[in-house]
């Protein structure tokens, strides 16, 4: 059985990865941290997420309820509903649709390739939307604070027995070293990357730390503001400044879902991301039973006995479409909406 990591992020990395994520300055997405930057609320709302029977799985067993968020959508274009209803995929070989309810703890005006780490966090490239002045000032920005960091945790090693008490560093004893004082530490870790490849446990947690709350503080500044505004609005689409308007647009959009509930599942039974004829649906060895004890409502489907119309499939996506927009209101407007799926 393919890996949980194969199901439900574009890309994870593990913790010996975290410094390919820093060098192409990706944020760590943090709810706390971006509701306190957006100063928006977290609302209970619907998305569509696609994976495949293992996914599903995966998903059921260590994702629905918990805090771990879900890539969902509700805005998706017609070609691509198209093609979902034939048993395409987004990430993995597809075939399984589910219609969730959960948290979101924030909305993107497209798919902006979020990454997730071993963790469970969420990595975003806050420049996506970003004219290019925009983006390569912020860069500055986080390659300063980068080298702010591994001054104050390495560089204040160098030859410091105190500073090297304070994070736990053992000077190498086949290296010919005479003791801390003739210990230069950047000499092992020489960048900030490299703290996440060969620092110790306390240089990666406060490395991280540092850079989590150096983020935060920038990120509060108003020279950001339209660059996170472009972000949240427009996502990966670009600016066209001869015609002024935003091309480029992908898709679909892009929340995050925590504590996800299942409403609804789609299953194409011979899709490549499924793989089972129709007669498997009722039979006592199909692996669905289990599944279905953990969801309310499944459909099943074929796609020459029994096909998922791209029709139904669009209203589907045009009725969770209104109920976020129903849910809105509510909150924002202070009207009562229905918004029960």
């Amino acid at each position: 059985m393919k890996r949980f990591k194969q199901f439900i992020t574009e890309e994870i990395y593990d913790a010996s990865e975290y410094s390919r994520l820093f060098a192409s300055y990706m944020i760590p997405f943090s709810e706390k941290m971006w509701q306190r930057i957006t100063g928006e609320e977290h609302l209970t709302m619907y998305g569509l997420h696609v994976t495949d029977v293992e996914g599903l799985e995966i998903i059921l067993n260590r994702v629905i309820g918990r805090k771990k968020s879900l890539p969902v959508m509700d805005d998706v274009a017609k070609p691509w509903i198209d093609n979902l209803a034939k048993g395409m995929g987004v990430v993995t070989d597809g075939g399984v649709i589910l219609l969730c309810k959960g948290t979101i703890i924030a909305r993107f005006g497209e798919d902006i390739g979020s990454s997730r780490d071993s963790q469970g966090r969420r990595w975003v490239d806050i420049t996506y939307a970003a004219d290019k002045t925009s983006a390569d000032a912020f860069k500055q920005k986080m390659q300063a604070l980068q080298d702010e960091i591994f001054e104050k945790i390495i560089l204040s090693q160098d030859g410091s027995p105190e500073g090297q008490r304070v994070y736990g560093t053992e000077v190498p004893e086949d290296q010919g070293y005479d003791g801390p004082e003739d210990y230069w530490r950047s000499n092992d870790v020489w960048t900030f990357e490299s703290i996440f490849d060969v620092g110790n446990g306390r240089e990666k947690a406060a490395a991280f730390r540092m850079y989590m709350d150096g983020i935060e503080a920038e990120l509060k500044k108003p020279e950001w503001k339209d660059m996170l505004t472009k972000l949240f609005t427009f996502g990966s689409q670009r600016l066209d400044k001869e015609s002024g308007k935003y091309s480029g647009r992908q898709m679909w959009n892009e929340m995050f879902m925590i504590d996800t509930q299942i409403m609804k599942a789609m299953v194409i039974v011979d899709s490549k991301g499924v793989n089972l004829p129709l007669r498997f649906i009722d039979d006592p060895k199909s692996p669905f039973p289990q599944i279905e004890r953990r969801i309310r409502n499944i459909e099943y489907y074929h796609t020459i006995d029994k096909p998922l119309w791209a029709s139904d499939l669009e209203k589907e996506v045009e009725k969770i479409t209104q109920l976020n927009r129903r849910i809105k209101l509510n909150h924002t407007s202070g009207f009562n909406f229905p918004t029960e799926y």
